[in-house]
């Protein structure tokens, strides 16, 4: 994989993460996928919106950060899961 801009175009501030695990959390907030929700709706209209959300999807898909935020989902539910079955035990 390439080195990954470690920025989002997408939000209207523009904002600058200093690692890739500091992007995938913004990623997956609140705050930028309501701005890409809207981006999405002003696409339908909006050329430049279009352009905008094209050159964000190219950059996502470029560096596999899909797969990147699959992985980490994974290991997230993998973590909750072994820390459910350690409370489980510690009860019995």
């Amino acid at each position: 994989m390439c080195s990954i801009e470690l920025h989002c175009t997408l939000c209207p501030k523009n904002p600058k993460f200093s690692d890739v695990s500091h992007l995938l959390t913004h990623m997956s907030s609140k705050g930028h996928l309501a701005h890409r929700f809207k981006l999405q709706i002003r696409s339908q209209s909006e050329v430049e919106a279009k352009e905008r959300l094209e050159n964000f999807d190219f950059w996502y898909h470029k560096n596999n950060l899909d797969s990147l935020l699959s992985d980490r989902l994974a290991t997230k539910e993998q973590k909750k899961g072994r820390s459910r079955r350690n409370s489980q035990s510690d009860r019995q």
